[in-house]
C-alpha cells in the first residue's frame, strides 16, 4: 500500500488580544476551508467584540455609558461569559472584580495597566461588580468614570473558542498560544507531544521546564518577569477590590485542565487571594499546576525541570 506523505504544518505568529499568538495546524486535508485563517478569524472576532481597547466592542460600550443609565444590549454569547464571570466573582468572595481596572482612570484606548510601583487607593469607589447590573434590555454600569475589562478571561475563551472551531473542521492536531497560555488538539501528527514551557526564575540563565500538552489546556496568570517590590516585599499585582492594597499572593498561578476556561478559572482565583488561600484553593481541585509564591518557592506537580 502506498503511504499518504504528510503536509507540512500550517503555523504563524501574529498579535492579537493585546498579545502575542501562535496557531500551528497540521497534517490538513483539503476540505476548502483554510484551518489556520479560521482560526485568525476567530480570535479577531473575539478581540474585536470583547476586548477594551477596540474602539466599538462591547466592552466599551458598557464603559463609555457608565453612569448614563443607558444599557448595551447582550446577545447570548455576552451573557454567557458574563455569567461565567460573575461565578468567578462569587468563588473568590469577590476577590476577582473585573472593574478593578477603574483604578486606572481610563475607559477607552489601548490597553492600560494599573501602576504596580504605588498601592493603588484613587477611585476605589468606582471597584465594584456590583455596579455592573444586567437585565433584560442588557448590561450597564451604574457610576459614571466606573469600567470593566475581562482581557484576561478573554483570552482563554479565545483558546477555547479557536480549538471547538479546528475540530468541528477536522482538525486532529493542532496548538494555539496565547502570551503562554494555550489549547493542544490530539498530539502532534507524527506521535511527539505539543510542549509549551514554564519560567521558573528571570533572566537568560531562568530554568524552564516542558509541559506536555495532548488535548489538554494550560493558563498562566502573572509573570516572573514581572512583579512590584514595596520595601522588600514583592507582589503580583493582583489588586484587592475592597482596600485597594496589593494582594500577598502568589505571583505566578499556572493550571492544566481539559478546557482554557477551567484552567484560568483555578489559576486566576488562585493569583488574586493570599498565598496560603490560593495554594488551598489549588491543592483542592486536583488540577496539575505550578505556582511560584514572593519568596520565589516553587509548588505544585508541574513544578519539576
Amino acid at each position: 500500500m502506498s503511504q499518504i506523505k504528510s503536509k507540512p504544518p500550517l503555523s504563524k505568529s501574529f498579535k492579537a488580544l493585546g498579545k502575542q499568538c501562535r496557531i500551528t495546524v497540521e497534517n490538513i486535508l483539503d476540505k476548502g476551508e483554510d484551518p489556520l485563517q479560521v482560526a485568525i478569524n476567530e480570535l479577531h472576532r473575539i478581540e474585536e467584540k470583547f476586548c477594551k481597547y477596540k474602539n466599538n466592542s462591547l466592552i466599551t460600550k458598557i464603559n463609555r455609558r457608565a453612569g448614563l443609565n443607558h444599557s448595551t444590549s447582550l446577545d447570548e454569547e455576552a451573557r454567557s461569559l458574563i455569567r461565567f464571570v460573575d461565578a468567578m466573582h462569587k468563588k473568590s468572595n469577590g476577590g476577582f472584580d473585573p472593574t478593578i481596572n477603574s483604578l486606572s482612570g481610563k475607559i477607552d484606548g489601548k490597553e492600560s495597566e494599573i501602576d504596580l510601583r504605588t498601592t493603588p487607593s484613587k477611585n476605589l469607589s468606582l471597584v465594584g461588580w456590583e455596579n455592573l447590573t444586567i437585565d433584560d434590555a442588557g448590561a450597564k454600569l451604574i457610576l459614571t468614570g466606573a469600567s470593566i475589562e475581562l482581557n484576561s478571561c478573554i483570552s482563554a475563551y479565545a483558546l477555547d473558542c479557536i480549538r471547538r472551531k479546528l475540530v468541528t473542521l477536522g482538525v486532529e492536531h493542532a496548538l494555539i498560544e496565547i502570551n503562554g497560555s494555550a489549547t493542544a488538539i490530539g498530539k502532534q501528527s507524527d506521535g511527539s507531544n505539543w510542549l509549551v514551557g514554564l519560567r521558573h526564575s528571570a533572566g537568560a540563565g531562568g530554568g524552564i521546564n516542558r509541559i506536555k500538552l495532548d488535548g489538554q489546556s494550560l493558563v498562566v496568570c502573572g509573570k516572573i518577569e514581572k512583579n512590584s517590590s514595596v520595601g522588600e516585599e514583592r507582589f503580583s499585582g493582583a489588586i484587592d477590590p475592597y482596600s485597594g492594597n496589593f494582594v500577598p499572593g502568589m505571583l505566578i498561578c499556572a493550571v492544566k485542565a481539559l478546557t482554557a476556561l477551567e484552567a484560568y478559572s483555578a489559576a486566576k482565583l488562585c493569583w488574586v487571594q493570599p498565598e496560603k488561600d490560593g495554594l488551598s484553593l489549588l491543592e483542592s481541585l486536583e488540577l496539575p499546576f505550578f505556582a511560584i509564591n514572593r519568596s520565589l518557592n516553587c509548588y505544585g506537580g508541574l513544578s519539576s525541570i
